[in-house]
């Protein structure tokens, strides 16, 4: 990745992409397009966030969905197999462990000091 919002210095990041993630990125971006090109097309956030709204609605999804909806529902799928808030927070290039654990509450209640101290973990 080249920029994004968390990144000040503009260093990029490099990023683990899954086998079918990659083809399908390279489905998108054609054969013929050069290392550098956007594999989208898209430049601003809000464009980005529109075209994932099409997608989920076309889908089938409901509620409200944005830039940033993969990137949260991938932190609930690592925490819901077993990931740590820590191994979130490297995954998403969180600069703190507030904004992962805020997205992934609902899957660490689970895990809570209430649930153990029912026995219900």
């Amino acid at each position: 990745m080249r920029r994004s919002k968390s990144d000040q210095d503009g260093n990029g990041a490099t990023l683990y992409v899954g086998r079918d993630a990659a083809a399908e990125l390279r489905a998108i971006h054609g054969p013929d397009a050069s290392p550098g090109a956007r594999v989208f097309g898209l430049r601003t956030g809000k464009a980005v966030s529109k075209r994932i709204g099409k997608a989920a609605k076309a889908a089938g999804l409901v509620g409200r969905f944005s830039g940033h909806s993969p990137r949260i529902g991938m932190a609930r799928d690592l925490v819901a197999s077993g990931a740590g808030v820590a191994a979130v927070q490297v995954a998403g290039r969180w600069a703190s462990p507030q904004m992962p654990s805020y997205y992934v509450r609902a899957e660490l209640a689970g895990d809570g000091a209430v649930a153990r101290f029912y026995g219900e973990e």
